[in-house]
Parts: C-alpha cells; sequence; structure tokens
C-alpha cells in the first residue's frame, strides 16, 4: 500500500513539474525604439521591463560547443545594435551585436529561468557563414556550461532554415547568438519563463512529497 500511494504522488508530483515547466512566452520583434537609416546602438537594458538584458562579448574560438562543456566569453560592452530595413524576418527592425572591432556576438541574461528560446537570422543574400544560439548556465569568471545550441547559416531566407532554438530540457538564464565570421543580426527573440506562481508550484509540489515520504517512512 505504501509503494501503491508513493507511486502515485510521485506521478502526481511529475504531471506538476512538467505542466510548470513552461510559462508565459516573450517575444520581441525589436520595432522600437524605431529606427530610420543608419543603424543606432542603445544600451542592452532596453528590454529589461520584457525579462532580457544584453550585452556585446565575443567567444574564445569558434568551434562547435558540446553540451556539458564550457565556452568563455570576453565582454566587449554593454550594449547592442538596432538595425532598419528589409533584412528583418518580421516588420522593419532587427537586432545585432554592438560595434567594437571583429565578429562580435550577444548575449542574452534572462531575469528568470527559460526553458526555451529562438530567434530568426537575418534574411540577407550572401554567402554561407555559420550562426550558433546557445544556452548557457553562468560558471563564472567569464566561463559558461553548454546547456544547448542549435547552428544554422546565415544565408538562410525563410522558415525554418532561419529559425535557431534552444530548450526542451534544463532551464538556463543566458543565452549566446554567436558569429563565427562576420557581423550578422536576428529577429523576432522568443522566450518562455517559469512564472512564479509556476516556481511555487513546484516548490509546493517538492514539499508536499518530501514530507508526505517522510511521514510514510516513521
Amino acid at each position: 500500500m505504501r509503494k501503491s500511494v508513493c507511486l502515485a504522488l510521485s506521478a502526481l508530483a511529475a504531471a506538476i513539474l512538467a505542466s510548470s515547466a513552461f510559462g508565459a512566452e516573450v517575444l520581441i520583434d525589436f520595432e522600437t525604439p524605431e529606427v530610420s537609416g543608419a543603424p543606432v546602438e542603445i544600451p542592452g537594458t532596453s528590454y529589461s521591463s520584457l525579462g532580457v538584458t544584453f550585452s556585446t562579448v565575443t567567444r574564445s574560438g569558434t568551434g562547435t560547443p558540446i553540451i556539458g562543456g564550457t565556452i568563455s566569453l570576453s565582454p566587449v560592452n554593454s550594449n547592442m545594435r538596432i538595425y532598419e530595413g528589409s533584412n528583418a524576418f518580421s516588420g522593419d527592425q532587427f537586432a545585432g551585436p554592438a560595434l567594437g572591432g571583429g565578429a562580435n556576438d550577444l548575449l542574452m541574461q534572462f531575469a528568470s529561468p527559460t526553458t526555451f528560446a529562438s530567434v530568426v537570422s537575418d534574411q540577407t543574400v550572401e554567402s554561407s557563414q555559420t550562426i550558433r544560439l546557445i544556452a548557457l548556465k553562468d560558471l563564472g569568471g567569464g566561463a559558461f556550461e553548454v546547456i544547448d545550441f542549435d547552428e544554422g547559416s546565415d544565408a538562410a531566407l525563410g522558415l525554418p532554415d532561419s529559425l535557431l532554438q534552444v530548450g526542451g530540457g534544463s532551464t538556463f538564464t543566458f543565452a549566446l547568438f554567436e558569429v563565427t565570421t562576420e557581423q550578422e543580426g536576428f529577429d523576432d527573440l522568443r522566450f518562455s519563463v517559469l512564472e512564479p506562481h509556476s516556481i511555487a508550484l513546484v516548490a509546493l509540489s517538492v514539499y508536499l512529497l518530501v514530507g508526505f515520504s517522510r511521514r510514510m517512512h516513521h
């Protein structure tokens, strides 16, 4: 009887965790602030009210990342760029790293743990170069653990080829839009976050499971 009750409670807790794994989805299409003509460099905190901040960084090396491995990032500045033009996937604006010499990457830091993130590469006719979206866990000192990654070509001109997406497993709080050869941009950042009530529900389910298990063993 105890075993069957424990199994049933474990299944219930698993269902609660699964249902709480995906919270509200956020879409940022970079149509604000409005840009006309030349690209505009803006603070990386410009979208903090939507749950994400940006900074321009460079990665040490451009080799294919390994899930569970580490990569090193060096800061360039705390800004990003907004571009205006037909290269946008939706609307007429898209985002990219700030300039600072060389091909820079854009690091996103989410205000809450996220389970999924995606971007659409800029729609530019050009020779194919590798771009990546990498989900990361901060290890400190510029080192990050690779949670997941997706790799594509900057020459892709439509879905699904121009879509980069990560997640579906462990939560993460950082994601890196990585270029390997030259400056690139992206549009339509989507990410889902664990909402406060979801986090509370997960904590409650774990608390009840642990408490019931202890009582069953006394």
